[in-house]
């Protein structure tokens, strides 16, 4: 869309080696100040993209051509909440100091039962730029719901995360239920943008 800038931001999609991804990203981050006073210092994307930002000829010159184009990148240590490791890598250019890479891959199966289909978190060629983290401009907000756990059984309200089996017969197993009343709002959602990079 247009810009403060009076035409697109991403003049060049991010796959061309030429496009000056360096000089996109300090236009964001100044648009996204200018319209809310925030820093957006996070990008958030695929490893594709990931690869088109660190072979761009212009984030190499400014690294210089003796060094590599990124500064680091390096696997986030933690654990995801279901206790599985956190599989997001964290980069960083030279050309962007201060800016933070989130290299995600993850996504999950959404649709009906037997016809679920695959869904990045991020889609291809896309990134989500953000400021840090801020319980002013974004939080993680919680919902209840009745449930009942066993046929015949009471009724409970379950809030936020809740999981619980049920035993059943003929072949004895278990059936188990994850339940996540959450809802991510964004309190200014003009402090982060997602952005078409290659198109």
């Amino acid at each position: 869309g247009t810009s403060i800038y009076g035409a697109n931001i991403l003049d060049a999609s991010w796959d061309n080696p030429g496009a000056d991804i360096p000089l996109h990203i300090q236009r964001i981050g100044a648009a996204l100040m200018r319209r809310n006073g925030v820093h957006c210092r996070n990008i958030i994307c695929r490893s594709e993209l990931w690869q088109n930002i660190i072979k761009n000829d212009n984030v190499a010159t400014i690294a210089g051509s003796a060094n590599q184009s990124f500064q680091t990148f390096e696997q986030e240590v933690g654990k995801n909440p279901d206790g599985s490791p956190m599989m997001v890598h964290v980069g960083t250019i030279a050309a962007c100091p201060g800016w933070k890479f989130y290299i995600n891959d993850d996504g999950r199966e959404l649709g009906i039962p037997n016809s679920e289909t695959w869904s990045y978190d991020i889609e291809d060629g896309h990134a989500l730029f953000l400021p840090d983290p801020n319980p002013n401009l974004f939080q993680m907000l919680l919902g209840s719901e009745p449930i009942v756990e066993r046929d015949g059984g009471p009724v409970s309200v379950k809030s936020g995360f809740a999981a619980w089996n049920n035993m059943v017969s003929n072949q004895s197993s278990y059936e188990s239920f994850i339940l996540d009343n959450a809802l991510p709002v964004p309190f200014v959602p003009g402090c982060w943008c997602y952005a078409d990079c290659v198109f």
